[in-house]
């Protein structure tokens, strides 16, 4: 995409930085959407609109751990509790394997 392109060092650096997976998926889903309506019409663009309004739904739940362990996470490395952060990434690791299954 021309769109994006610059040539200012700083700006390519800031822009890296505020480019985040939201960014990558909406550019993603236009990218299928755009191909999904050129080889099935607006019967398969439709389908794939449910497919990943099912997809979203059932990682939710692991997003949510992941998203409210960070700031104990955080804290916690913060304040050089290692011990601490050792067992909530286990905790945090090992509820999201019970929940996924469950979710989706």
């Amino acid at each position: 995409m021309h769109l994006f392109r610059t040539e200012d060092p700083e700006n390519r650096r800031t822009r890296s930085v505020r480019f985040h997976d939201g960014d990558h998926q909406l550019h993603r889903q236009i990218m299928c959407n755009a191909t999904l309506q050129v080889y099935g019409g607006d019967l398969y663009v439709g389908v794939m609109t449910v497919i990943n309004s099912i997809r979203e739904i059932a990682t939710l739940p692991v997003t949510g751990v992941t998203h409210s362990a960070q700031p104990v996470l955080g804290f916690n490395y913060g304040a050089k509790e290692y011990g601490r952060v050792k067992k909530a990434i286990v905790f945090t690791s090992l509820l999201q394997f019970y929940i996924r299954p469950v979710s989706g």
